[in-house]
């Protein structure tokens, strides 16, 4: 059905035009290639899936011409005709739907159309326990198209206030994932007193979001994040010589396409610098962060801690004490105790959440910075301070007690400080040594991981 449609509205026959009128001049293909865009759109999610798998099987790299050039550029012998073959090596090895995705682009929301597509893609992949390695190829040229487009000289840093055109103030509180935006009122909050809201734009879609920083100016590192988000302010006026501390409490970028394409480091740099441009006497920088992951990572060393003839995750004083709390036989104290952090029951039982506290605090810091994916940390926002030369500061008991956040990471949350003076060469000892900037109260939790 879904092929039909696409050769029913001629998509394979306009992509054909677009490469007859780019060997004659790009102008000539620019209609063709705003209809194709327009034609796209049409398609429903399947059929999107349906018309790129025919792009990427009929339109990719042609490897007979790759192998052939490559045979030549073997067997010759002057340097100057090897000189002129590696040029055309460079362009073989290039899938030919490269050159119409970059025709897409010039179109008007063609960047944006671009952007949805590799989204559309890779929904698609995650699904998918098989690999389709023609749609795999087409997400890593999109991937770096996007990257080139999306360059921080193309980029606008804007502050939102509530001044702000209200499209603009709608899409940053539809788009909030981390901290979810409740209301007028709290979307009011959020850009007002002691607050800043950064956005990075790009020039072709000048009113969107691409990515977003939200920011609480304080006197101190904060703890807790409903100091942030639910506690009334005192004014609506504000006396910056009170702050010295920004603390960076939400980073979204909501466009699923330009994942992987790291936004979200330049507008850290940019905000810090509008920030100490804005008020000079700010020293201290540092996030206050959540821990997606910790709890289902938790659940799952705790059912392999219930195989084992040795513990390894609770020390002999701990599981006394938490027995005692949870109850039953010791033959099913795990299942009990998973249950109870399963359903956050945990959090309502006093003596539990006291049992609690010094192991979940313990396992969080072995969590954020012992276990890794490839040398670099497992959980993704531990990731990505510590690329951008974080140190992980401090474990915060009980920072944010929402729902979400004890399904998240059992409460806890993290401070990642920016020391402005040691970015750079801890960004260099984390990519190249694999090594994270701790504190001494993370390292003390750390050794504690190891008794």
């Amino acid at each position: 059905m879904a092929a039909s449609r696409i050769q029913a509205l001629g998509l394979p026959e306009l992509i054909r035009e677009v490469f007859t009128s780019l060997s004659k001049s790009s102008t000539l293909a620019t209609r063709s290639t705003a209809l194709l865009c327009r034609k796209y759109q049409l398609l429903d999610s399947s059929e999107k899936i349906q018309f790129l798998d025919f792009v990427g099987k009929n339109h990719t790299v042609n490897l007979q011409q790759c192998v052939g050039l490559a045979k030549h550029f073997i067997g010759e012998n002057d340097n100057d005709v090897k000189l002129k073959l590696v040029d055309k090596l460079h362009s073989s090895f290039q899938p030919e739907y490269r050159l119409l995705f970059t025709e897409m682009a010039k179109t008007e929301d063609g960047v944006h159309l671009l952007a949805s597509m590799r989204a559309t893609i890779l929904e698609f992949l995650k699904a998918r326990d098989t690999a389709n390695e023609d749609l795999r190829l087409m997400d890593l040229t999109l991937k770096e198209l996007l990257s080139l487009w999306f360059s921080t000289g193309l980029l606008k840093l804007e502050r939102v206030t509530w001044k702000t055109p209200a499209d603009v103030l709608d899409r940053v509180s539809s788009y909030e994932l981390v901290q979810p935006i409740r209301n007028l009122s709290d979307l009011r909050r959020r850009v007002g007193a002691y607050r800043r809201c950064f956005i990075f734009t790009h020039l072709s879609m000048p009113r969107e979001p691409m990515v977003i920083l939200h920011t609480a100016l304080t006197n101190e590192i904060s703890d807790q994040i409903g100091k942030i988000t639910r506690e009334p302010l005192e004014s609506n006026s504000e006396d910056l010589s009170k702050v010295n501390t920004a603390i960076f409490y939400s980073i979204n970028s909501p466009h699923q396409g330009l994942q992987g394409i790291d936004l979200g480091h330049y507008l850290l740099q940019q905000a810090v610098v509008e920030i100490r441009r804005e008020i000079s006497h700010i020293n201290t920088f540092s996030s206050l962060s959540p821990i997606p992951g910790f709890r289902s990572w938790l659940l799952s060393e705790l059912k392999k801690e219930a195989r084992r003839t040795t513990p390894l995750l609770l020390l002999p004083a701990e599981k006394i004490t938490l027995q005692e709390c949870v109850g039953g036989d010791s033959a099913i104290f795990y299942d009990l105790l998973i249950r109870a952090i399963h359903t956050n029951s945990w959090n309502q039982n006093e003596p539990l959440q006291k049992s609690l506290r010094a192991p979940l605090l313990r396992l969080c810091a072995r969590y954020l910075c012992l276990e890794k994916r490839r040398g670099l940390a497992l959980n993704a926002v531990a990731n990505f301070h510590c690329k951008n030369g974080a140190q992980v500061f401090r474990i915060n008991w009980l920072a944010d007690t929402s729902p979400s956040g004890l399904s998240n990471s059992c409460g806890l949350m993290v401070n990642y400080r920016y020391y402005l003076e040691k970015l750079e060469s801890n960004m260099i000892q984390y990519l190249s040594q694999q090594t994270m900037d701790l504190s001494d109260e993370v390292r003390a939790l750390l050794v504690q991981s190891k008794l």
